[in-house]
């Protein structure tokens, strides 16, 4: 388990990962559901993804705000959603490569 106490080093670089994540995540978010607006058909996967980073963001400095502990089941949520956007950029990559077949799109994606 985290312990969040005064003043811990530790505790203040989480929140401060915590809030540069959430800020990039809202950024990336707001870009997916512009582009899947702005597609003729589907959905950008960003969406779901970005979104659960950022709920996990809001958990974390929740969490350190309040001066309560993460356990491990916080703890696992938090990696699960930081997982599910590195399994979005994978998907991305896939798809470029395998479905469309586009190199640039590859490394856009990446």
């Amino acid at each position: 388990m985290i312990s969040f106490e005064p003043k811990n080093e530790h505790v203040e670089s989480l929140r401060l990962l915590a809030i540069a994540i959430l800020s990039v995540s809202t950024f990336f978010w707001i870009w997916a559901i512009y582009n899947t607006y702005t597609m003729e058909k589907g959905l950008d996967l960003g969406i779901i993804s970005f979104l659960t980073s950022m709920l996990s963001s809001l958990y974390i400095i929740y969490v350190i705000r309040k001066g309560n502990k993460i356990g491990i089941f916080g703890q696992s949520i938090v990696l699960v959603t930081h997982l599910i956007v590195a399994a979005n950029y994978a998907f991305g990559i896939f798809f470029a490569l395998k479905v469309v077949k586009d190199r640039i799109l590859a490394q856009f994606a990446a």
